[in-house]
């Protein structure tokens, strides 16, 4: 992984402290966000039985989806051991443990553990904007390799015009990738049907999701 990747990463590894209760409040609150929505929408077309979201820190795409979709199970990775212990809690505290398991890893790493065509659909959501461009094809690489149905890509992205290369104040970087193009040159996406639809207005940098099934 690129130096700027592994910045990234650990940033978001690092423990909160005293601010970790807020942290941790600050996403489980955000169950009905509108790209939370927007997501809710693009998987009843595709009507998955099985999910793995990559970087869903404590859960909250993963239980709001519980709520919409009674029968589906998923898997959540995120690098932050602290969220992901306290996303165990707050599922079992809703008495989801059956469907929903959390991990602590890092993409690619904790995909590749994975085997092939495991999961109908693979989620990244806020996820990938933390990848540098050189790293961007061995993500999408892997995520299209455990997908079965399809590719579902909630990101900061290039759609009708470029978005810069952000630094934040924290010292890491994070990026607006073309995925459309990117993904063309990856096997593991090939014959897939991609389509963006915009997130507007943006949350935050997140402008759009993209479908590639």
């Amino acid at each position: 992984m690129q130096v700027e990747t592994q910045e990234a990463s650990n940033w978001w590894a690092r423990p909160r402290g005293e601010a970790h209760a807020n942290w941790i409040a600050t996403y489980q609150q955000s169950l009905n966000a509108r790209h939370r929505t927007a997501l809710v929408q693009a998987l009843k077309e595709i009507q998955p039985e099985t999910l793995l979201e990559v970087g869903c820190h404590c859960g909250p795409n993963l239980v709001r989806f519980a709520q919409e979709f009674p029968a589906l199970s998923m898997i959540g990775v995120d690098v932050n051991a602290e969220a992901i212990e306290a996303g165990q809690q707050w599922v079992a505290s809703r008495h989801l443990t059956k469907r929903i398991a959390l991990h602590a890893g890092r993409i690619p790493e904790a995909i590749q553990r994975l085997p092939s065509k495991s999961c109908d659909v693979v989620l990244s959501c806020y996820a990938l904007a933390y990848i540098a461009p050189a790293d961007l094809d061995a993500v999408l690489f892997e995520m299209g390799r455990v997908a079965i149905k399809a590719i579902v890509i909630a990101e900061p992205m290039r759609i009708d015009r470029p978005l810069e290369t952000k630094r934040s104040l924290s010292g890491y970087s994070e990026w607006a990738h073309d995925y459309r193009a990117a993904a063309t040159w990856i096997g593991t996406w090939r014959d897939r049907v991609m389509r963006i639809a915009p997130v507007s207005p943006p949350v935050d940098r997140l402008n759009g999701i993209l479908v590639a099934a």
